[in-house]
């Protein structure tokens, strides 16, 4: 009896067109260096970069990020997806990063890095189990955290491992770590995530806040 080998799935590469397809992105290889740039992704590569663009509205870049680290065991490579929107206008009033609960002093010291401080949610236990918020504004961040906002950002944050999310004056970013086999079409639900907390961040919180606020997060 003969058996036939199971065909080989397509590879990521090949599966990312049919996903920028369902977002009418077209390909954007070209602005991988300045997104490289923008978000300070220093040696990284940014692969399979795609954009959305429509005359009035915010750009929606989806691509891939790829990290390569020399370990004891050898090179050690790292994926992860980010999707991004920037904008000629004000998103957020207030800048601000969210990622999962971690350890007390690892959160320490990535508010140090980006010199910022732990938002307090103690009022808020349900929020503060599962959510790290960074600001160099606390208590205007805290604001913007809506019962809309917060429902939105806990479904980014479980995303997947490593997932972040990043909002800066005039834009919106997450980020989660990937297989480099995985299909693409999984970040649908995280990309309609971030379009929609781009359309409540500006009506969550004060209409003027001071421009010194805004972190640099890339």
């Amino acid at each position: 009896m003969w058996f036939r080998k199971p065909p080989t799935p397509p590879s990521r590469a090949h599966r990312w067109p049919a996903f920028a397809a369902t977002l009418e992105a077209q390909p954007a290889e070209g602005a991988a260096e300045r997104l490289r740039r923008f978000l300070d992704l220093s040696d990284a590569e940014v692969r399979h970069v795609h954009v959305l663009r429509r005359s009035g509205q915010p750009s929606l870049y989806v691509f891939d990020v790829v990290r390569r680290r020399a370990g004891p065991a050898g090179e050690v490579v790292r994926w992860s997806s980010w999707v991004l929107v920037r904008s000629d206008r004000s998103i957020s009033p207030v800048s601000f990063r969210v990622a999962p609960r971690r350890d007390a002093i690892l959160e320490s010291l990535e508010a140090s890095r980006i010199g910022a401080s732990r938002v307090d949610l103690a009022s808020r236990p349900e929020l503060d189990a599962v959510l790290a918020v960074l600001a160099r504004d606390p208590a205007a961040a805290r604001a913007l955290l809506t019962p809309a906002v917060t429902e939105v950002l806990q479904r980014m944050v479980a995303a997947g491992p490593g997932a972040a999310v990043v909002a800066g004056e005039r834009h919106v970013l997450a980020h989660v770590d990937v297989v480099e086999d995985d299909d693409p079409a999984a970040l649908l639900g995280l990309v309609s995530d971030l379009l929609f907390l781009c359309t409540l961040l500006p009506i969550a919180g004060p209409a003027t806040v001071d421009p010194a606020d805004f972190l640099d997060l890339g």
